[in-house]
């Protein structure tokens, strides 16, 4: 009995000492994972940004393009119905 238990003992040492070993094998991969994404990250940041800036710019233009040409109608429109108006009163 003696002999089965101490077997026993040895048999969950090892398993624990297994477990253990596998944990920090994980602990050490996940470390390695997680610092290659914020690697990753912080390479991806600045090209990120600078994408980020030229569509907003550009977007600005654009609605600044789109702005001038809406009042520009919007004036021309008002210049034809006046002259229609002219025309009609005439």
């Amino acid at each position: 009995m003696q002999h089965k238990m101490s077997k026993k003992i040895a048999q969950l040492t090892k398993v624990i000492y297994m477990l253990n070993t596998r944990n920090d094998e994980h602990q050490y991969e996940l470390a390695a994972v997680s610092e290659a994404y914020e690697a990753d990250i912080e390479q991806v940041t600045p090209c990120v940004a600078y994408w980020h800036e030229t569509i907003r710019s550009t977007c600005s233009v654009c609605l600044k393009r789109c702005r001038r040409f809406i009042l520009s109608s919007s004036a021309l429109c008002i210049l034809v119905k006046e002259s229609c108006c002219i025309v009609d009163a005439e």
